[in-house]
């Protein structure tokens, strides 16, 4: 409804204005009737036009009217209407029944439903939920929601949904749910507090309490996050079971789709897990998704909980190294930074710190070292062992008995030269002596001092520990095409083995027996391999050529080396740039944080420490957050972070890789916070706590059997709005000055004109 006012200047009433205004015209009228017959007509009506208007412009001067407009609106109060679409509005809770959701929909909008009744006194404005909020915008997407979400947060949900309206306007949350809120518990306080009526509508019943209910739930799955190719590996399975006692059922394990292992269970019908184990040995590497599952029998109620996917990364088995020295000399600190940086490689480095004792500067996860191996067991979990500068004195004839039988089983061995190694050591005579493909001399054989370049044989020309690096090296009679630096000194030894392979002697020197110098020998043990290498001044290498990164001489001569040892000459892949990445988990509990971790490989496929590495993880209600993972300190080519997910539900992340702003490569993230299958751990309508609920907001609860009723019990009330807008000419500014300068300006022009008109028509 509007109202029009029009209201003038104070001591000017309306019976006052009408006679001035009469008195005005009349005065006109008297003033012009003289003439009457003396003017032509044209001439007379305009005199007459600009003499009323001017005498109309003086009247608003002196009237000053002012004309005001009010506008009363009015609005139907709004009315939110939220459904659960979380996976426990799935459950049938009667056989043949519609589950959850779908009941509600029918009851919505069946010919005499709910909507029927309020649509046309409510501004209806619907919302689908889980963990997040969706705003249905037609009936095409209230009948299409499905019930999919992982988790369900009430109070998040409402706090949302009423955040998009006027809150003054709202007559109430219409919550139409099974009360399974498992975020927070029971969000009754936090709904409180919003100060909006909460009428639940309770959707389900009391399964478990049914005696034909029948259900069978894989609650969780452990497995490890990253496994090795070829190499077995177990997985937990915990199920529970209702009303399938004695019943023996297959677990199905499957790698994308495919079954590659199965375990039989005989379930108990007890309340609580039983944990079935699965093994299973990869055949290929990748990042796969594996999933857990029992076939579904036609009796069980629920069948939605009977499988639980997990991702698993597949990598080659990476090469075990244990490397012992005495004392951090070079050669030591650039041999262990090189093997540190090579990514299929996992070193474990011991340093001496007492005559018996020695400092582990770096580890293996899967290995625990308390000092150098004492058992032949823990020594097998090497596939190479390193010894450099250490004297016998720091080992016993049982770790020398242990090692002898390690590498007579697989493990290689590679002793490298030093003051303390070889004969000068105290090694001759040991089971190290045996081992090794040289006859090493007394402590007093001696070191051979000056700078050398090696010479490589001619069967080291063509063994895999030299490949693709002969050119730095003399051949033979052939020169080195690019020459490396000099080596300063060796160890000396007698001889090699009858039967043992010389890779590399030196240049000049020879033995008593007048054969070159042994540098390099290697041969095969039992079936472990072994190598001697005199030499402990490699690192000279390393400086000048290390511009060529994976391929430098130092670079790819320690690399094969190792590889050789380990048996891993012909399988070992070639290295790329990229980024590897996972996480410690496939799910973690409420109020664990999520590891990640990354390895990085530059364009030369070597581990680099100075990427810029971000994931970009996507949760539940597609909400997305970027983290950053730092270079973890004291590592090489390692980024770890923390990571502490905003709700339940699943979580993928995109983390990317780059180097002075040149993309290194992506890799895939994925993982669970929360149980998996956490919507089907608490069955049951919670009715209770929807009665607390509504309670506690001031609204009232339902079921959605006397849903008819609800429509009844809501307030309808309309909004008021009133608008207000008047126009005061008088009491603005143009240009500085008040609008009654420029009418009463008007006035004189008009004036003006008519007396101009008058004086040419010589009128008085």
């Amino acid at each position: 409804m509007t109202h029009i006012r029009l209201s003038f200047a104070p001591g000017w009433s309306y019976p006052v204005i009408f006679l001035v205004t009469v008195a005005a015209l009349a005065s006109v009228y008297w003033f012009y009737q003289r003439v009457v017959g003396a003017v032509p007509r044209k001439q007379l009506q305009t005199l007459l036009i600009l003499r009323v208007v001017a005498m109309t412009v003086l009247l608003l001067c002196l009237f000053r009217p002012v004309l005001s407009f009010q506008k009363t609106l009015s609005k139907k109060t709004g009315l939110l209407m939220l459904l659960d679409t979380s996976k426990s509005m799935s459950i049938c809770d009667f056989p043949n029944l519609p589950g959850r959701l779908e009941r509600v929909k029918g009851a919505l909008f069946q010919d005499r439903g709910l909507i029927k009744r309020v649509e046309n006194e409510f501004d209806l404005a619907w919302h689908s939920f889980s963990s997040y909020t969706k705003k249905l915008e037609s009936r095409k997407d209230i009948t299409a929601t499905e019930p999919v979400g992982d988790t369900t947060d009430m109070a998040r949900a409402v706090k949302e949904a009423i955040g998009q309206r006027e809150r003054g306007g709202l007559t109430g949350v219409l919550l139409f749910t099974d009360g399974v809120d498992n975020v927070t518990n029971d969000p009754t306080q936090a709904l409180a507090a919003l100060g909006v009526p909460v009428y639940p509508v309770g959707v389900g019943s009391k399964l478990i309490e049914q005696k034909n209910f029948k259900d069978i739930l894989i609650s969780k799955v452990e497995a490890k996050r990253t496994v090795s190719v070829k190499v077995a590996t177990e997985i937990k399975v915990f199920v529970e079971a209702i009303g399938f006692g004695d019943n023996v059922v297959p677990i199905l394990l499957k790698r994308d789709g495919l079954e590659v292992a199965r375990e039989k269970i005989v379930l108990d019908n007890k309340q609580g897990n039983q944990v079935v184990s699965i093994k299973y040995t990869p055949d290929q590497t990748g990042q796969f998704t594996f999933e857990a599952s029992i076939p579904t029998d036609p009796a069980e109620r629920i069948r939605e909980n009977n499988a639980n996917t997990f991702p698993v990364l597949v990598t080659d088995p990476k090469i075990n190294v244990l490397y012992v020295e005495a004392k951090l000399r070079w050669e030591y600190k650039f041999l262990r930074r090189t093997l540190q940086q090579d990514p299929n490689i996992d070193l474990a480095s011991l340093v001496k710190t007492g005559p018996t004792t020695f400092y582990q500067q770096d580890a293996i996860e899967s290995i625990k070292l308390e000092g150098f191996p004492k058992t032949k067991e823990l020594m097998r979990k090497f596939d190479v062992i390193i010894i450099g500068d250490v004297d016998r004195s720091h080992f016993t004839n049982e770790h020398f008995a242990n090692l002898k039988a390690a590498v007579s089983e697989g493990t290689a061995f590679l002793m490298i030269g030093g003051y303390g190694s070889f004969g000068p050591g105290g090694f001759t005579g040991t089971a190290v002596e045996e081992i090794l493909p040289v006859t090493m001399g007394g402590r007093d054989i001696g070191q051979e001092k000056d700078p050398f370049l090696i010479k490589v044989t001619d069967e080291g020309m063509v063994h895999p520990v030299f490949a693709g690096c002969q050119q730095f090296f003399t051949v033979g009679v052939r020169a080195a095409e690019k020459v490396v630096p000099e080596l300063l000194g060796c160890n000396l030894v007698e001889k090699g083995k009858p039967g043992a392979s010389l890779l590399a002697v030196h240049p000049a020197k020879k033995t008593k027996d007048g054969a070159p110098l042994v540098v390099l020998a290697v041969q095969k043990y039992g079936n472990g391999r072994t190598a001697a290498f005199t030499v402990d001044t490699t690192w000279r290498w390393y400086f000048p050529l290390r511009g060529m990164g994976k391929e430098s001489p130092y670079v790819k001569f320690w690399g094969q080396m190792v590889r050789w040892l380990a048996g891993r000459e012909k399988t070992e892949k070639e290295t790329k740039p990229g980024v590897l990445a996972y996480t410690d988990k496939n799910y973690y509990e409420p109020g664990e944080r999520a590891r990640i971790f990354a390895h990085v490989n530059d364009d030369q496929g070597q581990a680099t420490n100075e990427a810029v590495v971000n994931v970009t993880f996507t949760g539940p209600g597609n909400k997305q957050t970027k983290v950053s993972i730092p270079y973890l300190p004291g590592s090489q080519g390692e980024y770890e972070a923390d990571f502490t997910p905003p709700g339940p539900g699943e979580y993928k992340g995109e983390v990317v890789a780059t180097l002075k702003g040149k993309a290194l490569g992506k890799a895939e993230l994925k993982f669970q916070f929360g149980k998996p299958n956490l919507e089907f751990e608490k069955l049951d309508l919670n009715e209770d706590m929807l009665k607390r609920l509504a309670d506690a907001t001031g609204g009232q609860y339902f079921s959605l059997v006397n849903i008819d009723k609800l429509a009844d019990s809501l307030e309808r009330r309309l909004r008021t709005r009133t608008l207000y807008r008047e126009i005061d000419f008088w009491n603005s500014s143009v240009f500085g000055l008040s609008p009654s300068a420029y009418v009463f300006a008007a006035f004189i022009a008009l004036v003006t004109a008519e007396w101009v008109l008058r004086k040419r028509r010589h009128l008085s």
